[in-house]
């Protein structure tokens, strides 16, 4: 009897021992446990305590429990997180950080994830875009960068789905020219040649502007003004016209802009390129502020050139 007192006080010793143990680390992943694992792709699986920091570039997978880690705020029921570097499709759960690159494609659910529920979502479907094509993405995620917003549509794989409000993007890299929701950022470099109205967009009625189109400008080109003027471009004239907001027949709606030669007449709203300086001032009935007495352009030329565009003597 003895002898059986002292081994159950030994084992109680040992279990206190490793419950005080630290968290693990993705160097010593933790014994199997007979919670379910959610099926993945991912590469250099581990196990980490939940109270512990995802790397970067990694995923939670799963989540169970084990007596080598405490619990932390996130859980009273699961204290250990697998974790994992995604591959090109992968489900992960719903508190997961998102890596670069990934956008979530649809939600679901799992008893391996926090916060489960019969009815509700906590899983993400998450993958990497395809270059120069269009994927349909849950409006739950940013846009990434370079990519235009298509259209709008909905998706009960997705968070927020109602029948009656988007919750899904179709979004693609833009090859010119481009129609796009106007809730799309123009890419760096493009301008806006028209608008119209979409009913795939948001705020689509007859009287709506909620689309545009955009290019890459060739030189001359016709712009919106509500356009960005591309870096080392300038503005030659303003004109008007019924597919730009604000046309009224009165005001200016577009301009017209190009990469500028040396010398260069340009309006004086334009941007001055690097490199150029102001050698005179004129007046253009085509540029704002036109009164006929006093000066709306001026003439630019690279720096360390003549008029006519050769280098200044030495």
């Amino acid at each position: 009897m003895r002898n059986s007192r002292i081994a159950l006080l030994a084992l109680l010793l040992v279990s206190s021992a490793c419950s005080d143990q630290s968290p693990l680390s993705p160097s010593a992943p933790a014994p199997a446990a007979a919670a379910p694992r959610a099926p993945r792709l991912a590469s250099s699986v581990v196990d980490m305590c939940i109270v512990d920091t995802v790397p970067n570039g990694y995923v939670i997978l799963a989540y169970r429990s084990n007596y080598l880690c405490n619990y932390g705020p996130q859980s009273t029921i699961f204290n250990v997180m697998t974790v994992g570097v995604p591959d090109a499709q992968e489900t992960v759960c719903a508190t997961s950080p998102i890596p670069s690159g990934y956008s979530v494609i649809a939600s679901g659910r799992s008893e391996s994830c926090l916060n489960y529920s019969p009815t509700g979502t906590n899983t993400y479907t998450i993958s990497t875009q395809p270059p120069a094509s269009s994927n349909t993405i849950c409006t739950s995620q940013p846009v990434p960068a370079g990519y235009v917003i298509l259209s709008y549509g909905y998706s009960i794989n997705c968070p927020g789905y109602s029948g009656g409000s988007f919750n899904t993007v179709t979004i693609a890299l833009p090859q010119s020219p481009q129609r796009a929701c106007t809730t799309s950022t123009v890419p760096s470099g493009w301008v806006i040649t028209s608008y119209g109205t979409s009913s795939f967009c948001p705020g689509a009625t007859s009287a709506s502007l909620n689309a545009f189109t955009i290019v890459t400008p060739v030189s001359p080109q016709t712009a919106c003004t509500t356009s960005t003027v591309p870096t080392g471009w300038v503005i030659k004239s303003y004109g008007s016209s019924g597919l730009c907001p604000g046309a009224t027949g009165a005001g200016f709606n577009t301009f017209t802009l190009k990469v500028p030669g040396s010398p260069e007449t340009v309006c004086s709203t334009s941007p001055i390129p690097e490199g150029y300086v102001i050698v005179s001032r004129g007046t253009s009935s085509l540029c704002p502020g036109y009164d006929g007495a006093g000066t709306n352009t001026m003439t630019i030329q690279r720096s360390g050139t003549r008029g006519n565009g050769l280098p200044e003597p030495l």
